[in-house]
Protein backbone atom coordinates (compact mmCIF):
# COMPACT_ATOMS: atom_id res chain seq x y z
CA UNK A 1 0.00 0.00 0.00
CA UNK A 2 2.97 2.10 1.05
CA UNK A 3 5.76 0.66 -1.57
CA UNK A 4 5.65 4.03 -3.88
CA UNK A 5 5.30 6.40 -0.39
CA UNK A 6 8.62 5.74 0.87
CA UNK A 7 12.12 4.40 0.90
CA UNK A 8 14.18 3.25 3.39
CA UNK A 9 18.06 2.32 4.29
CA UNK A 10 20.75 1.99 6.61
CA UNK A 11 21.91 5.45 8.24
CA UNK A 12 25.77 5.15 8.62
CA UNK A 13 27.30 8.35 9.23
CA UNK A 14 26.17 11.02 11.50
CA UNK A 15 25.36 13.82 8.89
CA UNK A 16 22.76 11.10 7.67
CA UNK A 17 20.89 10.59 10.69
CA UNK A 18 21.26 14.30 11.26
CA UNK A 19 19.73 14.63 7.85
CA UNK A 20 16.95 12.38 8.30
CA UNK A 21 16.33 13.62 11.95
CA UNK A 22 15.86 17.57 10.25
CA UNK A 23 13.81 16.23 7.31
CA UNK A 24 11.52 14.24 9.50
CA UNK A 25 10.49 16.62 12.38
CA UNK A 26 10.44 19.61 9.37
CA UNK A 27 8.58 18.17 7.08
CA UNK A 28 5.31 19.51 7.82
CA UNK A 29 7.19 23.01 6.95
CA UNK A 30 6.71 21.39 3.30
CA UNK A 31 3.27 21.92 3.47
CA UNK A 32 2.54 25.02 5.30
CA UNK A 33 1.50 26.98 2.46
CA UNK A 34 -2.23 28.72 1.52
CA UNK A 35 -3.35 26.38 -1.42
CA UNK A 36 -4.30 29.23 -3.55
CA UNK A 37 -1.18 32.01 -3.21
CA UNK A 38 1.53 29.41 -2.35
CA UNK A 39 2.59 31.89 0.62
CA UNK A 40 3.77 30.80 3.56
CA UNK A 41 1.07 30.58 6.40
CA UNK A 42 2.39 31.44 10.12
CA UNK A 43 2.61 28.53 11.94
CA UNK A 44 4.10 27.37 15.86
CA UNK A 45 7.97 26.57 15.53
CA UNK A 46 7.87 23.12 16.51
CA UNK A 47 4.55 20.91 15.05
CA UNK A 48 2.64 19.98 17.78
CA UNK A 49 1.69 16.81 15.78
CA UNK A 50 4.65 15.41 15.40
CA UNK A 51 7.70 14.29 18.42
CA UNK A 52 8.94 17.02 17.63
CA UNK A 53 7.72 18.90 20.91
CA UNK A 54 9.72 15.78 22.66
CA UNK A 55 12.47 16.33 20.55
CA UNK A 56 16.02 17.19 22.65
CA UNK A 57 18.06 18.50 19.71
CA UNK A 58 16.51 21.70 19.12
CA UNK A 59 18.96 24.98 19.04
CA UNK A 60 16.19 27.39 19.85
CA UNK A 61 14.46 25.48 22.98
CA UNK A 62 15.51 23.02 25.54
CA UNK A 63 13.10 20.18 26.46
CA UNK A 64 11.34 21.69 29.56
CA UNK A 65 10.35 24.68 27.59
CA UNK A 66 8.15 22.89 25.27
CA UNK A 67 5.86 21.80 27.88
CA UNK A 68 5.38 18.38 26.89
CA UNK A 69 3.25 17.58 29.93
CA UNK A 70 3.05 13.93 29.25
CA UNK A 71 6.06 10.91 28.38
CA UNK A 72 7.38 10.60 25.34
CA UNK A 73 5.08 8.58 22.66
CA UNK A 74 8.46 7.25 21.05
CA UNK A 75 11.09 4.83 22.37
CA UNK A 76 14.24 6.41 23.43
CA UNK A 77 17.45 6.33 21.26
CA UNK A 78 19.15 2.78 21.45
CA UNK A 79 22.23 3.72 19.26
CA UNK A 80 25.67 6.06 19.53
CA UNK A 81 24.53 7.79 16.40
CA UNK A 82 20.65 8.44 17.91
CA UNK A 83 21.87 9.33 20.94
CA UNK A 84 24.77 11.42 20.45
CA UNK A 85 26.53 11.00 17.22
CA UNK A 86 24.02 12.92 14.73
CA UNK A 87 25.00 16.24 17.24
CA UNK A 88 28.41 16.49 16.11
CA UNK A 89 26.95 18.83 13.05
CA UNK A 90 25.19 20.88 14.82
CA UNK A 91 21.95 21.08 16.95
CA UNK A 92 18.33 21.52 14.71
CA UNK A 93 17.17 24.69 14.15
CA UNK A 94 13.57 25.66 14.13
CA UNK A 95 13.99 27.69 11.78
CA UNK A 96 15.44 25.46 9.04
Amino acid sequence: MFADRYFDRILRTPKEVRDALQYVLENADHHKTHAKTHRPLEADPIDIFCSGMFFDGWREFRLEELGASEPPPLAPARTWLQRVGWRRHGLLSVHG
